[in-house]
């Protein structure tokens, strides 16, 4: 299955996210790991030619990403919440990434359930590069509501 420019692009996002997340969590082998996924989703993407619109079915890629999310939460967090402990930075990356694993659960079902329609006229995908969070609408946030971070740190996808 070919994937279309822009999906190569977001998942290249998150996945350095993910990595930022890692580093954060102290695993940088896992950082490591996610960061040359990232890299080489991004240089895939810069290798394609841009299409005008997403093409293709990009149902199987939303359910692998869902599924990838559902796991992530049931089983991930509460161990790096685990191993956390008491370490306060720790426990500050757990709860920023808990929160953004939650809202792109909860994007990614809308998507799945609406598709395009999930934006309105003017509406874009906003992600945060500070920590991943997504956010729809006419423009990014003024401030992230989970890491504070100003909408200049903002993608529009």
């Amino acid at each position: 299955m070919e994937i279309d420019t822009m999906s190569l692009q977001s998942l290249a996002l998150w996945f350095s996210n993910y990595s930022s997340l890692a580093t954060k969590t102290l695993r940088p082998k896992l950082a490591d790991s996610l960061g040359k996924v990232a890299r080489d989703l991004g240089a895939r993407a810069g290798r394609q030619k841009p299409t005008a619109a997403p093409t293709g079915d990009n149902a199987p890629i939303l359910e692998a990403i869902d599924s990838l999310v559902k796991e992530s939460i049931a089983t991930g967090y509460p161990r790096v919440r685990e191993t956390a402990g008491i370490n306060r930075g720790a426990l500050r990356a757990f709860t920023w990434g808990n929160k953004v694993a939650t809202i792109l659960k909860s994007v990614v079902g809308r998507v799945m359930a609406k598709g395009d329609a999930v934006l309105a006229d003017g509406q874009s995908f906003y992600v945060c590069d500070g920590c991943g969070f997504i956010y729809i609408g006419p423009e990014a946030p003024a401030l992230c509501p989970v890491c504070k971070a100003p909408s200049s740190r903002f993608a529009a996808y």
